[in-house]
């Protein structure tokens, strides 16, 4: 999923994941986090607004959104479904 979001250029904190938790940072976006969460629930996926270091947006809007891949790794997807699934997200926020 990392290598999606960073080559469709979002910007994802820590520059990668070291664990099954990524957060994507809309700053420099139209979206909030709120906003993005909000659409993304809409089209079936669930994630979380986060804020991010040095968030110029309120703790209600946030301007990241915190995506949680362990819940859908014990349903069995393997690592093409993840692709997709960024895939779709990229494509809902473009």
């Amino acid at each position: 999923m990392a290598k999606v979001f960073k080559d469709s250029g979002f910007k994802l904190l820590t520059d990668g994941t070291d664990s099954h938790i990524l957060l994507l940072d809309l700053s420099d976006t139209k979206w909030s986090g709120k906003d993005a969460a909000n659409l993304l629930e809409e089209n079936g996926i669930t994630v979380n607004k986060n804020g991010v270091p040095n968030d110029p947006r309120s703790f209600v809007e946030t301007s990241g959104i915190r995506i949680g891949t362990a819940a859908e790794t014990t349903r069995g997807h393997d690592e093409a479904w993840f692709e997709g699934l960024a895939g779709k997200i990229v494509t809902l926020l473009a």
